[in-house]
């Protein structure tokens, strides 16, 4: 079990809640490779979210598809091992075709009633025989007795493979006594024994099975239902179709989110260092740690944007262009200079109002890179260091519109700042193409950047990549 679960479990231990599916792979749930889905007594709901909060928990929206009413979203993150922890919170029992979720289960009371702890980490769970008919249940809601029969006739079964062994590895932990009295309590005695038998037997989940389940259990179940399953399925049809553009949207634009953006605005964290810093890799490691769950993006602030590295590769390829460029006869040097200066920092301002946009959408925002004007030139993403004196009219025309966008600029600020810290013969050993003079000096100015009224966390890059890493998370 993770050490920040460890902290909430005897936080929250005089309250009423429990881990109410999916217990047989509660191993995986509690070291953070899944989510965690918590039944908590509706009255009990206000005191559980501040548990969460005082041991560091965040709420997060869901998307439009998978947004029900009386389920909320909490991603927590463990120190020591660096997972992100997310804990599905349920108010309400509610099952069916996903992306729906018809129908509400008024079983939370006989839940909450009936938890027994986990024997290997004492986290609260539902008695395997009770999560027996769960199981069955959920799998009945998401079905129709068309959809059995088509399955039927291509000799398939309906019920997944993983589903079939979760409920015999259920079956292995209970009596047949305990299955028939939750049954007796969940369906009435009538149907009770005959539910029992099927549920015991290795073919429960064959057509004619499911069958007898569903007529055996449809009086009761047609109670909690809110929608007909065929409502539910063309509902469902759309809601995966809005979520597959979302998705496919959202890596063009950011009105629209395929993951879990924050209630508020998102925070904006830039990331600094000299080259061999590891800065770029640091971005797309976080990047991909937040992305399991969160809707994260990784903003270039960089001078030379995907147009510029293309003009930059031309011009070592060609070596006409190269001389021409290099030829100290050639006029209008600083002109074009100039140009590309602009271009680069007009470039850097459509970035940077998009971060904002993004931030306020709820999204979490990483900046490889941040545009300063305390030291001037080619360093560090600043501003041209030309003598505006030396200038004709039209370079002066240029150098002062690069200026005023870059005063523009100077209004962002991101929530913090992660200065990576690097030596020089270390960064050379890790860039070994680079300048060491050029290193030497990056790395000097990087220690005399302030960026006034930001927040900025120096961390040492001397230590290996893992250990920043580690760091920067936490």
């Amino acid at each position: 079990m993770l050490d920040k679960i460890s902290i909430f479990l005897k936080e929250a231990e005089s309250l009423s809640w429990c881990h109410w599916k999916s217990n047989i792979r509660i191993k995986d749930s509690l070291k953070g490779k899944t989510d965690l889905d918590i039944l908590v007594a509706p009255e009990q709901v206000e005191i559980f979210k501040i548990k969460l909060k005082n041991c560091n928990f965040v709420e997060f929206n869901s998307p439009p598809w998978s947004n029900y009413s009386g389920v909320s979203n909490w991603i927590g993150h463990d120190s020591n091992s660096g997972k992100l922890i997310h804990f599905h919170l349920h108010e309400r029992l509610l099952t069916g075709l996903k992306s729906v979720k018809a129908h509400s289960l008024p079983w939370n009371k006989i839940f909450l009633e009936a938890i027994i702890k986990d024997k290997f980490s004492g986290f609260p769970i539902i008695p395997p025989p009770l999560e027996i008919h769960l199981l069955f249940t959920r799998e009945l809601a998401k079905s129709s007795i068309i959809s059995r029969y088509y399955f039927s006739i291509f000799k398939k079964n309906i019920i997944d493979e993983f589903i079939i062994n979760e409920m015999k590895s259920l079956l292995d932990l209970s009596d047949k006594k305990d299955i028939l009295k939750w049954g007796n309590i969940l369906w009435g005695k009538k149907n009770a024994k005959e539910i029992s038998n099927i549920l015991v037997s290795k073919d429960w989940f064959e057509f004619t099975n499911l069958n007898k389940l569903y007529f055996l259990t449809h009086n009761v179940l047609k109670k909690y239902a809110t929608k007909s399953w065929y409502e539910s399925f063309f509902l469902k049809v759309f809601n995966v179709t809005l979520r597959k553009i979302s998705n496919f949207l959202s890596k063009f634009f950011g009105k629209f989110s395929g993951k879990m953006t924050l209630k508020k605005e998102g925070p904006i964290i830039a990331i600094i260092g000299c080259d061999g810093s590891g800065k770029t890799s640091l971005n797309n490691e976080l990047n991909k740690w937040l992305s399991w769950k969160l809707e994260s993006k990784v903003i270039y602030l960089g001078s030379k944007d995907m147009l510029l590295r293309s003009f930059q590769k031309k011009v070592k390829n060609n070596k006409n262009i190269k001389n021409l460029i290099l030829n100290k006869k050639l006029k209008n040097k600083k002109l074009l200079r100039l140009f590309f200066a602009v271009y680069s920092a007009q470039i850097k301002l459509f970035k940077i109002n998009k971060a904002r946009y993004l931030s306020k959408k709820g999204k979490i925002i990483l900046t490889d890179r941040l545009p300063q004007t305390e030291f001037l030139g080619d360093i560090y993403d600043s501003s041209s260091d030309l003598n505006i004196n030396e200038l004709n009219f039209l370079e002066r025309f240029f150098f002062k519109y690069e200026k005023f966008i870059f005063k523009k600029m100077s209004f962002f600020k991101p929530d913090l700042i992660i200065s990576l810290v690097v030596k020089p013969k270390v960064a050379i050993k890790r860039k070994p193409n680079h300048d060491f003079d050029i290193l030497n000096k990056k790395s000097i100015v990087l220690k005399k950047l302030k960026f006034e009224g930001i927040r900025k966390i120096d961390i040492d890059a001397n230590q290996d990549f893992e250990d920043v890493l580690k760091i920067t998370k936490n």
